[in-house]
């Protein structure tokens, strides 16, 4: 196989999009209309005629998007040309997938610069049939790690479609949440106002710092890698998170976001965080999951204060009232979805296997090695 070193300007040109009027946008029509990072809507009118990818100039930057059908580039997007005789779509479009083009947005708002994608220095198989062979190999590959993907998520689906049929149309009994909390001084509370944890007391060891952040898709996942110290962590002691409590965000797009705290190490909660720590009559698990579903957000709903960031405060929250199963039927709930977690798991591990798989092929493939 035959390389040439040529830079991207050599190969394709990025187009300007163009606005369309908000009269000749439609939920229906013939044609997508593509923003920055993907379809805004559509219209029974098209400005470009032929297969192309479409790349974020403004806002989501670099990302992009393939189409085999006649489309609209708003005016936040190239769109890019090239002579068909000596390149292949489905080539280019995973050679700039490979070259991760939102790194080179500048600005407050990110912009991308064409000059800057032109720049850059490929490698490029001479014959065409090459490129279409690469491409070939890479799609089967991605098509692989998306099936795994859209397996995990069925996982989850299963879990909602499971929840719903337990505990949607029983008549259950509702209790406040704030029935639920253990007795006690801090049981149902949320973090330190900003006053009693200062960004100054902030270290890189010791107690770990729990943020909104570290709380998505019904989830924990720590990523905020802030601490403090053992001392500043006793003096907060209302605020600390032990193993099994709830844990819920009360800031957010949407806030209300659940999670049990698996770790066996305290840590401490900021402000936008509320912990529940709750009586022997509840399943956290079973809560968790319950607040995190059409129903719970259903409820949710109305406390929610509309503003820059959506919000609700502790005290309306602890007022909001949920059904309360038996706890033996909680238990049931809670150990299905432990068990399936287990099956989780194993799929998210095999799925990283693959993905970095994935990534060792693309790297090999723009060097010529398969």
């Amino acid at each position: 196989m035959i390389l040439q070193r040529k830079q991207l300007g050599e190969i394709i040109k990025l187009e300007y999009g163009k606005p369309l009027p908000e009269s000749e946008r439609k939920f229906e029509g013939q044609y997508p209309v593509y923003g920055a990072n993907g379809i805004k809507s559509h219209s029974d009118v098209s400005y470009v005629n032929h297969r192309s990818i479409i790349v974020g100039r403004k806002g989501s930057a670099g990302e992009l998007n393939l189409t085999e059908e006649k489309f609209w580039p708003l005016d936040v997007t190239y769109f890019v040309t090239f002579d068909e005789k000596k390149y292949d779509l489905g080539f280019l479009y995973r050679l700039l997938t490979s070259l991760n083009l939102p790194k080179l947005a500048k600005g407050v708002k990110p912009g991308l610069n064409r000059n800057d994608v032109y720049s850059i220095s490929v490698k490029i198989p001479e014959l065409i049939a090459e490129q279409k062979r690469i491409a070939q190999v890479i799609d089967a590959a991605d098509a692989l790690c998306q099936k795994r993907r859209q397996a995990i998520a069925l996982l989850d689906d299963y879990l909602k479609s499971v929840l719903l049929e337990m505990f949607e149309k029983s008549n259950y009994p509702t209790l406040a949440l704030e029935s639920l909390a253990l007795e006690g001084r801090g049981t149902f509370s949320n973090g330190p106002f900003g006053s009693d944890l200062l960004c100054a007391e902030l270290v890189k060891d010791g107690v770990p710092v729990v943020y909104i952040r570290d709380i998505r898709n019904g989830s924990y996942e720590w990523k905020s890698d802030v601490y403090v110290t053992t001392e500043k962590a006793q003096h907060l002691s209302a605020c600390q998170i032990k193993k099994g409590d709830l844990l819920i965000t009360k800031v957010g797009d949407p806030p209300g976001i659940c999670a049990v705290y698996p770790n066996d190490e305290l840590a401490i909660m900021t402000q936008d965080v509320i912990r529940l720590r709750t009586t022997d009559i509840v399943n956290n698990v079973y809560l968790q999951h319950w607040l995190n579903s059409s129903l719970g957000k259903h409820v949710l709903k109305g406390i929610i204060i509309q503003g820059t960031r959506m919000r609700f405060s502790l005290k309306s929250f602890k007022k909001l009232k949920v059904p309360v199963p038996p706890i033996e039927h909680q238990d049931k709930f809670a150990t299905i979805v432990d068990q399936v977690e287990n099956v989780k798991k194993h799929m998210l591990t095999q799925s990283e296997e693959l993905e970095n798989q994935f990534q060792a092929l693309m790297q090999k493939a723009f060097k010529g090695d398969i």
